[in-house]
C-alpha cells in the first residue's frame, strides 16, 4: 500500500478519503462499537459515520481535479483528513462491494458476480438473500444502532434491518409490485425524487446520451435520497453508493485518454473525442457537488469515509494490438 504524504497516521481527523478499502465498512462497525464501549462513563456525543461509496473512482482522474479546484469537497477530505492509494485485484463490482460490506472473502460471502444460475428461473441477477455473510448493516443493528443504505449493490430485495434500505436494482420491486424499500413506507417518502431510468428499468443497450444522462441522474438521485435519510432519520451509519463513474469509464475511457489509443485498430473519431473526452471528469465534478451536499450536512460528531472498489486505466501502450479498452488500476 502506498500512502499519500498527507495521511495523518494518528487518525486524528474525522474526514478521510480512502479508495479501494476492502473490508473498510467492517472496520467502521468495529470503531463504532469501540466508541460505545471504551469506557463506562456516560457520553453525551453520539458518534456517527457517513460512508460514500463511488464505484471506479481513482486518483488518476481525481487528483488533477483536486489540484484544479474542480472537486472542492473531496479536496477538503484529503487536506483535513487521511487519504491513501491502495491496490485492487481483478474482479467485478458486486464481488468487491460485498467484500467491503461483510469483511469476508467471496468464498465466504458467495457473491461472485452480477448473476447466478437458479434452477427454477435460470440465470438471474444476484439478490440480497444470495449473500452468505452478515453485512455491516446487520452487525450495526445487532448493536442497537441504526443504518441507512442507499443504492448499495445487491441489496434487493431489501432486508429487514434496524434502519432504512433503498436498494439497488430498484426496478425489480417496481416491476413486480413488491416492496421496494425497507420499511415499505420509505418508498412513499422519496417518491417525489426523480429516479433514473437505469434504476427503474432492466439495463439494455443504451445510447451514449442515455448513459451520460442516467449517470448524472443517479448521482443526483442517490444524493437526494441520502440527504432525506440523513435529515429525517438521522442514522448512526449512513451508506450511499453510486455506480455512474463505472458506467462512463467502460464506455468513454478511450475518449478520455485518446493518446493511449493511437493505433489504427482503434480508429477513434476526432469529433467523438471532442464530444466525449470530458464526460468522465465532468461526472467526477458532479459527484463531488452532489455528495458534497451530504458532507456539508454532517455535524461535528460524524466521521466521513469516501471509498472505491477499483479505478480504471488504459490497458496497453501505443502500437500494442493485444489490448483492451481499459483495465483496473490502483486507486
Amino acid at each position: 500500500m502506498t500512502h499519500d504524504s498527507r495521511i495523518d497516521p494518528t487518525g486524528g481527523n474525522r474526514l478521510s478519503l480512502m479508495t479501494s478499502a476492502i473490508g473498510a465498512l467492517t472496520l467502521v462497525a468495529a470503531s463504532m462499537a469501540l466508541v460505545t464501549t471504551a469506557c463506562n462513563a456516560p457520553v453525551e456525543a453520539r458518534p456517527k459515520v457517513v460512508v460514500l461509496g463511488i464505484d471506479a473512482m481513482g486518483w488518476k482522474v481525481l487528483q488533477p481535479m483536486i489540484e484544479n479546484g474542480r472537486a472542492p469537497h473531496f479536496a477538503r477530505l484529503v487536506e483535513d483528513g487521511a487519504s491513501g492509494v491502495l491496490g485492487t485485484n481483478p474482479g467485478c463490482s458486486p464481488r468487491y462491494w460485498t467484500t467491503i460490506a461483510t469483511g469476508k472473502a467471496p468464498a465466504k460471502h458467495q457473491l461472485w458476480g452480477w448473476t447466478v444460475f437458479d434452477k427454477e428461473s435460470g440465470r438471474r441477477p444476484m439478490r440480497s438473500y444470495d449473500r452468505r455473510a452478515k453485512a455491516i448493516w446487520n452487525i450495526v443493528g445487532e448493536q442497537d444502532k441504526t443504518t441507512g443504505v442507499v443504492n448499495y449493490l445487491v441489496t434487493w430485495p431489501p432486508e429487514e434491518i434496524n434502519g432504512w434500505i433503498v436498494p439497488s436494482y430498484f426496478y425489480h420491486g417496481l416491476a413486480n409490485k413488491d416492496q421496494t424499500t425497507f420499511p415499505a413506507s420509505l418508498a412513499e417518502e422519496i417518491a417525489h425524487l426523480e429516479i433514473p431510468k437505469f434504476i427503474t428499468e432492466k439495463p439494455g443497450r443504451h445510447s451514449n446520451e442515455e448513459i451520460i444522462a442516467n449517470a448524472w441522474g443517479e448521482a443526483r438521485w442517490v444524493s437526494s435520497v441520502g440527504r432525506h435519510i440523513q435529515e429525517y432519520k438521522d442514522p448512526d451509519l449512513l451508506i450511499v453508493y453510486a455506480l455512474g463513474i463505472d458506467w462512463l469509464g467502460h464506455r468513454f475511457w478511450a475518449y478520455y485518454e485518446p493518446e493511449k489509443y493511437k493505433d489504427p485498430m482503434w480508429n477513434l473519431d476526432p469529433e467523438l473525442v471532442e464530444q466525449y473526452g470530458n464526460v468522465i471528469p465532468d461526472l467526477y465534478e458532479t459527484t463531488d457537488r452532489e455528495f458534497g451536499k451530504i458532507i456539508d450536512a454532517i455535524d461535528e460528531d460524524t466521521t466521513v469515509v469516501v471509498l472505491s472498489d477499483h479505478a480504471m486505466k488504459a490497458w496497453g501502450a501505443d502500437g500494442d494490438t493485444n489490448v483492451a479498452v481499459l483495465n483496473y488500476d490502483r486507486v
